[in-house]
């Protein structure tokens, strides 16, 4: 596997663009969105709302926007609050 090494004073996210690109030439088929409508206007979140039912591979996205999230087509949904199951820790009183 290749490794991505930055030298000098690079930000966090310009590193992540470096990782995404590098992740791109490997033609990797996964995109992942967290929040991607947080700041676009309706304009912008129409064309997400167009292109990503076209994208190859997988899509996970991350929204509380009920619109986008009924706008694409959902194969699998995932509701952390099924993952919220507590056990007491071993030892615990």
């Amino acid at each position: 596997m290749c490794q991505l090494q930055v030298n000098g004073n690079w930000r966090g996210g310009s590193i992540a663009a470096l990782r995404l690109a590098l992740l791109q030439t490997r033609g990797t088929t996964c995109l992942v969105l967290d929040e991607p409508v947080n700041h676009l206007d309706l304009s912008a979140i129409e064309q997400l709302e167009q292109v990503l039912p076209a994208c190859e591979g997988t899509v996970v996205l991350i929204t509380h926007d009920r619109r986008v999230f009924v706008a694409i087509r959902v194969d699998t949904t995932l509701d952390v609050r099924d993952l919220l199951t507590f056990h007491p820790a071993r030892g615990a009183r």
